[in-house]
């Protein structure tokens, strides 16, 4: 029997099953109550309370633990859309490792990976090695080996691309966990965008109303970009009279609210529907712990430098000295010598000099990266007009709808990345209009969105600015239509 584990931050759910792909059959379904703020966003946080509740469930259940996986989500796992052509692997990895530059900026050391979820889009993500380690640390500790540690967001994209209900649709998915909600659009079956909101509020119905305002602005979001109609907003994680209660106050009538209920007739909670949609999304997808073994293989490609002292050339240099040495003083050098061999080749050497290759590496990579920093803000200066733009872009806030917070311009992909905050979500929406009004951008794509319980709202935008040559194909435009009018 094998066995999908989700740990959220309040409980550690194991679902036992047969089966493989939408024929699962789950055979036994188990809990443990975490004590509170052992787990919190995805990371372990007290180990010993996890380690406590595994051995307490496998105590009792030895033969549901033979093939574990382990399911993570929240914000211990970073992931984004990305919209890219078909590539070599080494294309795709120096792609996401570019397009999370800034996420590895907080971090010591990221894993990267990536599936591809359509013919010209792939999820990337970006997950700490030591959060790796630890959960396979933890459940070692527990006497359960771990086959894979895979990612909630594939899990449900792959999951919505093979079942009937939700194939080729467009709607809205939605993860609710404790006080945390993930929120995917898809266009045409194909996921377009994704974001977490914190639900604040000190009762269940209050929590309920921050879902309801989340789908109004996910409604937004959807009419600004020019999705296709949303038709429907599933819920995962929720009872059945909860999605009730938010149907009851949807305000929009085109859009109809259920339940995702993966595992229909059963008795399975609705919080564990989530460990039931990893088991049924199959087996080719990102693994982490392959993953992070990629990388530690990489790494030890790099080998330690060759430090052996030949005993053969040591000794002829000694014989053409002009020092002469006794018999005695030879054999003690290489007596010496050998000393010196076995220092250097122990495996205690040996790992430090690892250790020190490693962190050359790394520090070789850092400076790759900072000269190419260097190098890009060098050709930024030289295009005066984008960085006009720029700065104009940052000292205002487009008749006060929105506060820029952050910008960050990739060369590579040529756009410029926001991050800003409005009032309301009205505010948002009208920002971006305005920004599209502009002969300086060519396209602004939504890449995150989140609201709190206080009207504030959080976006993320790349925009595409309108090249040299296409602005200088403008001008001459202009130039011929005032010709024409004089």
């Amino acid at each position: 029997m094998k066995s999908s584990v989700y740990i959220s931050s309040e409980k550690i759910r194991v679902i036992g099953y047969i089966g493989s792909g939408s024929g699962i059959s789950v055979q036994k379904h188990l809990f443990y109550d975490l004590p509170e703020g052992s787990v919190i966003s995805g990371k372990i946080t007290n180990e010993s309370n996890v380690i406590q509740g595994l051995m307490s469930l496998k105590s009792e259940n030895s033969d549901l633990f033979e093939g574990t996986e382990l399911i993570i989500d929240g914000n211990s796992i970073t992931t984004k859309i990305i919209e890219v052509p078909r590539l070599s692997k080494k294309q795709y990895y120096q792609l996401i490792r570019d397009d999370f530059s800034d996420t590895a900026a907080n971090f010591s050391e990221l894993v990267f990976d990536y599936s591809r979820t359509s013919d010209n889009a792939i999820l990337g993500c970006a997950a700490e090695r030591s959060l790796i380690a630890q959960y396979t640390q933890v459940f070692k500790n527990a006497g359960i080996s771990l086959k894979s540690i895979r990612i909630g967001v594939e899990a449900l994209i792959k999951y919505a691309g093979s079942t009937a209900e939700l194939k080729g649709g467009n709607y809205l998915l939605n993860v609710i966990d404790g006080f945390t909600m993930l929120s995917m659009v898809f266009s045409e079956g194909v996921n377009l965008f994704m974001s977490r909101t914190r639900l604040y509020g000190e009762d269940r119905k209050r929590v309920l109303q921050g879902v309801v305002q989340n789908l109004s602005g996910m409604k937004q979001f959807t009419q600004s970009e020019n999705i296709g109609n949303i038709e429907d907003s599933y819920y995962l994680g929720l009872s059945q009279s909860e999605v009730d209660t938010i149907s009851a106050m949807n305000p929009y009538s085109n859009i109809k609210i259920s339940a995702l209920n993966p595992m229909s007739g059963g008795d399975i909670p609705p919080e564990a529907h989530f460990a039931c949609i990893n088991a049924m999304a199959g087996d080719n997808r990102i693994n982490l712990i392959e993953s992070m073994k990629n990388l530690d293989r990489a790494k030890r490609k790099i080998k330690p430098a060759n430090l052996k002292i030949p005993a053969a050339a040591l000794f002829l240099a000694i014989i053409i000295s002009p020092l002469i040495y006794s018999g005695v003083q030879i054999l003690a050098l290489n007596a010496k010598i050998s000393e010196i061999n076995r220092y250097l080749f122990s495996s205690e050497t040996l790992e430090k000099s690892y250790e020190i290759d490693t962190v050359i590496y790394e520090t070789a990579g850092r400076t790759a990266v900072k000269r190419l920093i260097d190098q890009k803000n060098s050709e930024l200066m030289d295009r005066p007009l984008l960085t006009n733009y720029i700065l104009d872009l940052v000292t205002t806030t487009r008749s006060n709808r929105a506060q820029v917070l952050r910008i960050e311009f990739n060369e590579i992909r040529g756009v410029l990345r926001i991050n800003a905050r409005s009032n309301s979500e009205t505010d948002a929406g009208m920002y971006v209009e305005e920004l599209k009004q502009s002969e300086n951008i060519k396209s602004v794509t939504y890449t995150g969105y989140s609201g709190d319980s206080e009207g504030r709202y959080d976006f993320s935008i790349e925009i595409l600015l309108t090249s040299e040559r296409e602005k200088q194909e403008i001008e001459e435009a202009k130039e011929e239509i005032m010709e024409v009018a004089r």
